[in-house]
Order: C-alpha cells, then sequence, then structure tokens
C-alpha cells in the first residue's frame, strides 16, 4: 500500500500531501480496477467509464492537498469517484442523449393526433349510416366489402 508523504501541518486535523510522478502512478494502478468497477455500478458503460475515470484521476492529482487525515485514502478515492459518476448523470450532455434516444418511441406512440382519430371516427360512422340506408340489395355487397 503506498504510503503519503506529509508535505505540512498547518492545523492539527487537516494534513496536506504531496505525490512525486512515480508515487502517483502507483496509486493509479493499486485504485484503478477497483474504481473503475464502482463507476461502472453506476453508469454500466464501460466508455463512459474511461471518461469518468480520467475525471476522477484528475480531480485526485489537483485535489490530493485536500485529503484530510479523517478517512482512509481508499474510501476518499471512492467518494471522488461516486461523486464524478453523479456529476456525470446530472449533465446537460446525458439529459440530452436520453432525450434523442426517446424521441422515435415518442413520435411512433403518437402518429395521429385527437383531431384526425376523430375525424376518422366520424368518417366510418357516416360511411357505415350513408351505406346503411341504402336498399338491401346493395347494402349487402358493400357491407361484406368493407366490414
Amino acid at each position: 500500500m503506498l504510503k503519503l508523504k506529509e508535505k505540512n501541518s498547518t492545523v492539527s486535523d487537516v494534513s496536506s500531501y504531496s505525490l512525486s510522478e512515480k508515487e502517483f502512478e502507483e496509486l493509479f494502478k493499486e485504485y484503478e480496477m477497483e474504481l473503475r468497477y464502482l463507476a461502472y455500478k453506476y453508469v454500466r458503460d464501460w466508455i463512459l467509464v474511461d471518461d469518468i475515470m480520467q475525471e476522477v484521476f484528475i480531480k485526485i492529482f489537483l485535489k490530493l492537498d485536500s485529503f484530510e487525515k479523517k478517512s482512509s485514502i481508499r474510501s476518499w478515492l471512492y467518494t471522488i469517484t461516486y461523486n464524478q459518476c453523479i456529476d456525470h448523470f446530472r449533465s446537460k450532455t446525458v439529459k440530452s442523449t436520453v432525450l434523442i434516444e426517446n424521441v422515435a418511441e415518442v413520435k411512433e406512440a403518437n402518429t395521429d393526433s385527437a383531431e384526425v382519430e376523430a375525424i376518422q371516427q366520424f368518417e366510418k360512422n357516416w360511411l357505415y349510416h350513408t351505406v346503411n340506408s341504402l336498399p338491401n340489395q346493395f347494402r349487402e355487397p358493400i357491407f361484406s366489402f368493407l366490414f
């Protein structure tokens, strides 16, 4: 397990840490798979997981000095990953993607408006009553053909 070097302590509860490039690489290798699986549990798409993990490790790199020793590094990394997944769902791109995917279903479900359906029903009723008013010899062949 990677040991973090303490940079300085200004307050007794909050400690700042720094990592060399090699140490950051070790941290990345140690927790990458765990964090990837955690992200996949939320987004269910490996391509999105790649994007999320890139953001997670950028945040880790930039915010490592804000890590407080109140919890383990593992739980801190899990929290960052979870929050990044939630941020992904809140983003506009996901909302617009979901809407675009559902547009085809909405178009198919609502092909006829209520007005068009009412006009068609009116025409069917008018045709039925008109044919029904014909004499029997003309009405029966038309009914057998239409209805």
